[in-house]
């Protein structure tokens, strides 16, 4: 359901050819030669959960073999990733960015949310959310969870302040979509919290984990809570970050042109309405642009 609005053509069995590429994620990555004579692409979304969900990659002779292997293409979604697989000596990186759902992008915010909250998610550094909050009282935590995607949206555009307690093996979402809703962000400086360019934030928001004890973010978030203008103003460049995805994926060596678009999204809807689930432009996809009254449907695999 999750993929449903990018409109997958589904396949039971293909044969893979040496002009397929198979996209991995970093914690399948040491199964790469199972998919030749594909080539095969790693796409490193969280680097420090590889190594904790595989045992296999903890092998050294593994990664030795992973990172030597120069036919094997490696994706970096945060420069966080980039400097861990430059110190692999992986000689070529590609990156390619995931990006913030365009819910939450279309909509501009004019100043810092209304509500004196600080908003959370307690699923990420549920334990030191739980502890800090716990230590400062008069501060009104509001937990993002249990919420669908519009659910989400608002509760962003209501918090004042957004704290992140997760130690980031790749770019979260929630801070950036709190930011683009109209949050001030505070994120924890571990993983890729710690890289200006996957968080263009000033150091000011970033905080270590004696911040947290030390009483110095909680003296921030109240500042940010009591005068949040001045601290929404300098956070523009996290708040205007716009997606790159389809530039990234040409650049690291995998298009999809448009009409390659057209037919696949012709695959699904046929030549009916568009649905507003479709993740495509108007332009693209072919139900918007003829108008059709009935919906297709998807095709079984041959």
């Amino acid at each position: 359901m999750a993929y449903d609005k990018y409109c997958p053509v589904p396949a039971e069995r293909f044969a893979l050819t040496s002009d397929h590429l198979v996209v991995l994620p970093e914690v399948l990555a040491h199964l790469h030669r199972a998919y030749a004579p594909a080539q095969a692409a790693v796409w490193w979304l969280s680097v420090d959960n590889a190594f904790h969900e595989r045992a296999a990659l903890l092998n050294e002779k593994v990664r030795l073999e992973l990172f030597a292997d120069r036919g094997l293409r490696h994706w970096a979604p945060t420069f966080y990733a980039r400097e861990f697989l430059r110190r692999q000596g992986v000689p070529e990186i590609a990156m390619l960015s995931d990006h913030v759902d365009d819910q939450f992008t279309t909509w501009q915010p004019e100043g810092p949310g209304p509500d004196a909250v600080v908003a959370y998610n307690p699923r990420k550094g549920g334990e030191l959310a739980a502890a800090f909050f716990a230590r400062h009282p008069d501060l009104t935590p509001r937990p993002i969870t249990g919420l669908d995607r519009r659910g989400v949206w608002a509760a962003f555009r209501r918090a004042r302040v957004y704290v992140d307690f997760s130690h980031f093996p790749g770019r979260e979402f929630m801070p950036r979509e709190a930011a683009a809703s109209g949050a001030v962000i505070f994120v924890r400086n571990r993983g890729a919290a710690q890289f200006y360019d996957d968080y263009p934030l000033p150091d000011a928001y970033r905080f270590t984990d004696a911040a947290l004890e030390d009483g110095s973010l909680y003296a921030r978030v109240s500042a940010a809570l009591a005068e949040p203008e001045s601290h929404w103003l300098v956070q523009e460049s996290l708040r205007q970050e716009r997606s790159v995805g389809g530039r990234d994926v040409r650049a690291a060596g995998g298009s999809i042109g448009g009409a390659a678009q057209r037919r696949a999204c012709a695959k699904i809807h046929g030549s009916g309405p568009r649905p507003s689930h479709c993740a495509m432009k108007r332009s693209t996809c072919p139900s918007a642009i003829s108008g059709g009254t009935r919906m297709g449907r998807v095709p079984s695999a041959r």
